[in-house]
């Protein structure tokens, strides 16, 4: 009989180990999961950044349209129920000629702390 309550005992030993490991393994996969999320979010927000700054380009007539750079700032809060953040945007605008007679290049570069999002458009004369 004690056999048995030793045989028990190892068994109920291993299962918790492994229970252990198991949930280890979840915890680690749901901290990744947590920071592609967020990843993926700062990229959004660049995306969505980028094209406005694109927009405010395009509103402007071609004439007045010069060529250069100019630098742009944005910072985004985001508060939930289990995360909160901040995520500070720096816009390039770009203007160059383009490839042909009265087109101009505009590339934006949207950069925050883990990456970067471009974006490229050709505006013409009306």
């Amino acid at each position: 009989m004690s056999r048995l309550r030793g045989a028990l005992l190892v068994e109920a030993l291993v299962s918790f180990f492994l229970m252990f490991c198991v949930s280890l393994a979840v915890f680690g996969l749901q901290a990744q999961a947590r920071k592609a999320k967020t990843k993926a979010r700062a990229g959004f927000a660049a995306t969505v950044f980028a094209r406005e700054v694109l927009e405010d380009a395009r509103a402007i007539p071609y004439d007045e349209l010069s060529n250069g750079s100019e630098i742009f700032r944005k910072t985004l809060t985001h508060t939930g129920p289990k995360s909160n953040g901040v995520i500070r945007l720096e816009a390039q605008r770009e203007v160059k000629d383009g490839p042909v007679t009265d087109i101009k290049k505009i590339s934006i570069t949207v950069r925050w702390a883990s990456g970067q999002v471009n974006l490229e458009a050709l505006i013409g004369r009306d």
